[in-house]
């Protein structure tokens, strides 16, 4: 195991998933608490240096998580590094043998000249979202190749599903579609979810969905399932979705006050076209203003969550829901 594991890209869940699944193999679980400690996203490399020279405690390994430390990310003109940098690189040259720093990286850039560097030294994991497009077109024809088609809601729901598919996961659940409905032609929404597996990323498109039209009782009942499904444990990943679907709803807001059609929107914002028409549903009749408000607390949850040790990430989830979907009034009480 090398001294640095690095999860980089743009995925919240994958980058969270993969630094517990990390965390779990490499310190186990009875001397985790005296022997792992996270830092925040202010923390310079003589901090990061100063915690990886910390002994483990009555364990073979201590291990320091490192959230979003803004030094990694730097970039500076004509790729020259800063202090920071050349020293952490300089630490990774001859680290301490039995503690493990963890770079938490959430971003969409592109790696620079450190973190290339970086990558040569550490335990490098790319956590950039997967593109749905191809296993949903893939499942749609197979579905259309047997006779079966599916109305607008179904194909929204196909398309959520697929995006926690892999290929063989999708060979899987055509084949319990394919079985169960024989006779069936035309496939709704509600048959697909009657057979699909439980999944994270079809009870996260319930959650949203709950969440933007102010449904707090059938939000917080999709989070309870959520967190049922052990894959998404984390509130930063939860929040990134709620802040995707607000972003959506103040851009179609937006576009459709330039007069953009429906095909429009979904190519410029690189959305399903349900997903389009779903968001000017939902965002009818809310005030801009309103979003504005919403996008902003949940911002300022995602910091809370992503920098505050020892929270409460479930009753964060469940105080932010509550929040978000209580009238302006409710909410200021």
């Amino acid at each position: 195991m090398k001294a640095l594991a690095v999860f980089y890209g743009d995925d919240a869940y994958a980058l969270d998933t993969g630094i517990d699944n990390y965390i779990q193999g490499a310190l186990p679980a009875e001397v985790r608490p005296f022997n792992f400690e996270t830092l925040g996203p202010d923390t310079g490399a003589a901090a990061v240096i100063l915690a990886a020279a910390t002994l483990p405690f009555a364990a073979d390994r201590r291990l320091t998580l490192v959230k979003n430390p803004a030094f990694a990310l730097e970039k500076r003109p004509g790729g020259h590094l800063t202090e920071d940098q050349k020293a952490l690189l300089a630490y990774l040259d001859n680290p301490n043998p039995v503690h493990g720093l963890i770079f938490r990286l959430e971003t969409d850039a592109a790696p620079g000249k450190f973190l290339k560097a970086l990558a040569e030294k550490a335990d490098w994991h790319d956590c950039t979202k997967p593109k749905p497009d191809s296993l949903h077109r893939a499942a749609r024809d197979r579905l259309k190749a047997v006779g079966k088609s599916l109305d607008y809601e179904a194909d929204a729901l196909l398309f959520q599903a697929a995006r926690g598919w892999t290929a063989a996961t999708l060979q899987a659940e055509l084949d319990k579609v394919l079985l169960y409905y024989v006779d069936k032609d035309k496939l709704t929404a509600q048959d697909l979810a009657r057979v699909f597996s439980k999944s994270v990323q079809t009870t996260i498109f319930t959650l949203l969905d709950a969440a933007m039209t102010g449904q707090t009782a059938q939000a917080l009942a999709a989070y309870d399932d959520l967190l049922a499904t052990g894959e998404m444990k984390s509130a930063p990943q939860v929040l990134a979705r709620l802040i995707d679907s607000t972003r959506t709803l103040l851009a179609v807001q937006g576009l459709q006050s330039e007069h953009r059609t429906q095909a429009d929107m979904a190519k410029r914002l690189g959305k399903h076209p349900f997903v389009i028409k779903k968001s000017l549903s939902q965002a009818r009749g809310i005030p801009t203003d309103l979003l504005v408000d919403r996008l902003s607390y949940l911002l300022d949850q995602d910091i809370r969550a992503k920098t505050l040790t020892g929270l409460d990430e479930e009753s964060l989830v469940r105080e932010t829901l509550i929040a978000i979907t209580s009238r302006p009034s409710d909410r200021k009480k």
